[in-house]
């Protein structure tokens, strides 16, 4: 297989820990949703918490769960790996790949309306992206967005992954639109770090003045958040650049 489906470590870690972080998220929100439920049971609460609702949960995690765990085997990784490595064989590595893609969507659209089929909708977009896909990746990233609750991490981070793939394919303005997108989520917590992605983006289309504005923002209101070098540079090269001839 050719040199596409290699994706650089740094990539593959970060899709790495985010997905673990989100799957973290889901399975702990649907537990304290099942503790809920027993609580509100045995106050009389009958009709208060929607049961449906919370089953419907508990079969698209246990569902998801069996697929992420099947994956991780499937690529030579042990279930508390902190990242899925990959595979000598290219061969094998594209094969799961594909297959896995498949079954992530399946997931996803068996259990719609859940936060497991956003996150599996997510993973089958990964999947494309590693094979060197991002094109193909859309379709999945964009249903995860449309079906991640309004104003939630999760459609942030359907957004993030969006805007990636639109970056990878140059598309630059429709990356910076949606990684501002993201970053206005309150509830995301890399909010900031994607507005620094959007004000990259807005660079390459040629739109440093936007560009420009961003990284002040994010120094404004997150002077705290220690921006890499090659960033900070970056934004002196713009700054300077935004300047007419006469100042």
């Amino acid at each position: 297989m050719s040199q596409r489906s290699k994706r650089p470590d740094a990539i593959e870690e970060f899709n790495s820990r985010v997905d673990r972080a989100v799957h973290w998220v889901v399975e702990n929100r649907v537990a304290m949703g099942v503790v809920a439920a027993a609580l509100l049971v045995g106050a009389g609460g009958y009709g208060v918490y929607d049961s449906v609702t919370t089953r419907q949960e508990l079969a698209a995690s246990a569902a998801l769960a069996q697929v992420e765990t099947a994956y991780r085997e499937a690529m030579g990784a042990t279930p508390d790996a902190a990242r899925v490595t990959e595979p000598a064989n290219p061969e094998l590595a594209e094969r799961v790949r594909r297959e896995f893609e498949e079954e992530f969507r399946e997931v996803a659209l068996e259990h719609p309306g859940t936060s497991s089929a956003v996150v599996a909708q997510l993973n089958a977009g990964n999947r494309r992206v590693e094979l060197g896909e991002p094109e193909a990746a859309l379709p999945a990233f964009e249903a995860a967005r449309d079906a991640a609750p309004s104003g939630s991490a999760l459609r942030g981070l359907a957004l993030t992954r969006l805007g990636r793939a639109y970056e990878q394919l140059g598309r630059y303005e429709e990356a910076a639109l949606v990684f501002e997108a993201a970053g206005e989520i309150e509830e995301f917590p890399l909010r900031y770090q994607v507005l620094a992605d959007a004000a990259r983006s807005h660079a390459n289309a040629g739109d440093e003045p936007a560009a420009v504005a961003l990284y002040q923002r994010i120094e404004l209101e997150a002077p705290d958040l220690v921006l890499p070098e090659h960033v900070r540079s970056r934004l002196r090269e713009l700054e300077i650049g935004s300047l007419s001839p006469d100042q």
